[in-house]
């Protein structure tokens, strides 16, 4: 279109010609966010919705309330066809009954809510415990010794309000003994240095994601600036961890001595960092993604 490629999601020779037709897929497509900037940049309102429909998807997510109004138009309008309609619909109930939803007695969800809660929080402590990456540790310094790990100090640079996001990671540290200050940035040279000086162990915490801040992936202004105060002092007894974005140590943090990434900021997550810095658990992760 316009000299340019259609995403897969709108792409009816993907969706369609290949998918269901020539790999004879029988199950439902969904769309992602169809407000996406890359989906928004070829269509927009019921035009888009419509392309989406004919591309094969047989549901939209992130629709606006007025959806149906506006999908109901293009089929007057004859943009998309009723039997394509007709496909999703059935498509749809047909996943429906393979689910039972249409037996008596059906019960959703499987488990009960608290067994869900429980089941989830395994799976993710596994994943968490397999997947946390230790990426440097030129110090020697792990396992720390929690027994000379009086006093921790956890300090974040992000573009959103991180320090509210750490209590796991703080309440870790805790369980094993110390006393924990979790702020956010230092704001010069003088505060890294009391910092060094007071704390055994210093924890600077790095968040970067895809959509916190929106756009390209990078600090920016004062949060940018103050981490020039990082790893300066008692370098010897810090350690930076990124809890998103996995490039965090070459870009902003090559200073540190021990890094560890955890990709997000789960509970899960938090808990195995502080584990894998005291021994508890090994660190086996490796990374994704290349980062020479």
């Amino acid at each position: 279109m316009d000299g340019r490629y259609l995403p897969a999601g709108l792409s009816h020779k993907i969706l369609t010609e290949l998918l269901k037709e020539k790999m004879g897929f029988k199950g439902i497509i969904i769309t992602d966010d169809v407000n996406m900037g890359g989906y928004t940049s070829y269509y927009s309102g019921g035009r888009l919705y419509a392309e989406f429909i004919k591309a094969g998807n047989d549901m939209l997510l992130g629709v606006g309330v007025d959806a149906v109004d506006l999908i109901e138009e293009e089929v007057k309008k004859g943009t998309v066809s009723i039997e394509r309609i007709d496909d999703a619909v059935e498509r749809v109930l047909n996943m429906k009954e393979k689910r039972g939803l249409f037996t008596d007695g059906y019960r959703n969800p499987e488990y009960s809510a608290e067994e869900a809660v429980k089941i989830t929080s395994e799976v993710n402590k596994k994943v968490a415990e397999t997947s946390v990456t230790l990426l440097r540790d030129r110090i020697n310094a792990i396992p720390f010794d929690k027994e000379k790990i009086k006093k921790v100090t956890i300090i974040t640079y992000a573009h959103i309000p991180l320090v509210n996001a750490l209590g796991p990671m703080k309440e870790e540290f805790e369980r094993h003994g110390a006393e924990v200050l979790l702020r956010t940035r230092l704001e010069n040279f003088g505060e890294a240095k009391q910092i060094a000086d007071e704390y055994d162990l210093i924890v600077y915490a790095g968040y970067i994601s895809f959509h916190a801040p929106k756009g390209a992936p990078s600090f920016y202004g004062d949060e940018f600036w103050s981490l020039r105060h990082a790893f300066v002092y008692g370098k010897e007894k810090s350690v930076g961890v990124s809890l998103g974005y996995p490039h965090i140590m070459y870009d902003f943090m090559d200073d540190a001595g021990v890094f560890v990434n955890t990709y997000n900021a789960s509970p899960e997550m938090q808990i195995a960092f502080v584990n894998g810095l005291y021994g508890d658990i090994p660190f086996v992760g490796k990374s994704p993604v290349e980062l020479d």
